[in-house]
């Protein structure tokens, strides 16, 4: 009974190791077939990987074709485009001959303005010969000058500034070539002037044959200059013995009492005397004085 029960638990630990040993072997299968498995999906994967390459290099090969396919489309585009601008180029010289015709036209006209060209020269030449006509008679007045004439120059333009008043001058009478030194003390309208000297007043009274109101041609040599005007003897509205400007009675040539206009004493003359140039006028009324503008003229050789 006790080797059977000992035969029993032998036969029990038997089975129990050869269980456990089957166990284990089962779990390595198991582990086998597991790693077989995942070999088999890594396989699979590589060859997933492997079709796609070859799918996607396919794939590249096909749109390198395709864009060829395009660049040799587009050229064959400009070369036919390049055809068909030539052709519209060359299609023109068939009307070589119309082409000549129009271009001759436009000829006759540039002969006309060649020909209105010499008509606007002669024009030209016409003017120029005006503006000659006008320049010599200029220089007529300024040859003139150089010949006992003065210039024509205007009184409120440039003489006025030209004959300061303060400023000496040198009057040449026109007829008798005599001459007398008058400083311009006065006058707005015209200058009015004092004999320089005695002396110079002297002349004066030869030339006029004493005090006198007649208009006679004079050239006024001032600051490099000769100037027509014309003149006269008279002197007035002032007392030599009385200072200047002040009021006194009696004052020459009946201008009775106002401020004395006599500036440089000692010359033998009591007030001033009057000088016109081309365009003063008269201080009394401010018109222009008709006797004196012709004489103005008379001194530029008119």
């Amino acid at each position: 009974m006790i080797k059977l029960l000992a035969i029993f638990i032998t036969l029990i630990i038997s089975a129990s190791s050869f269980s456990t040993l089957a166990w284990t072997s089962l779990t390595n299968l198991n582990s086998s077939s597991n790693s077989v498995l995942n070999n088999s999906a890594f396989e699979k994967e590589l060859v997933d990987l492997s079709n796609s390459i070859e799918n996607e290099n396919i794939l590249s090969i096909k749109r390198a074709k395709v864009a060829e396919a395009i660049n040799l489309d587009k050229n064959k585009s400009k070369i036919d485009n390049t055809k068909v601008a030539s052709a519209k180029v060359v299609a023109p010289e068939k009307n070589i001959a119309s082409t000549k015709k129009i271009i001759a036209k436009p000829a006759k006209k540039e002969a006309s303005s060649k020909s209105t060209r010499i008509s606007a020269t002669s024009t030209k030449t016409v003017r120029t010969s005006n503006s000659t006509k006008s320049k010599s008679s200029t220089k007529l007045v300024a040859s003139r000058s150089s010949n006992g004439y003065g210039e024509l120059l205007d009184w409120w333009s440039s003489v006025s500034n030209i004959f300061a008043i303060g400023s000496t001058a040198r009057v040449i009478d026109l007829q008798t070539k005599k001459s007398f030194y008058v400083v311009r003390t006065y006058g707005h309208n015209h200058a009015d002037v004092e004999a320089k000297t005695l002396n110079d007043t002297n002349t004066i009274k030869e030339i006029w044959g004493g005090w006198s109101w007649e208009r006679r041609p004079v050239i006024v040599e001032v600051n490099g200059r000769r100037i027509a005007a014309s003149m006269t003897a008279m002197p007035h509205a002032g007392v030599d013995s009385a200072p200047a400007l002040k009021v006194v009675d009696n004052r020459s040539g009946g201008y009775g009492t106002g401020q004395n206009l006599d500036k440089i004493k000692g010359n033998g003359m009591d007030g001033h005397i009057d000088i016109h140039f081309l365009n003063s006028t008269r201080h009394k009324d401010g018109a222009v004085d008709k006797e004196h503008q012709a004489m103005v003229k008379k001194a530029a050789g008119f």
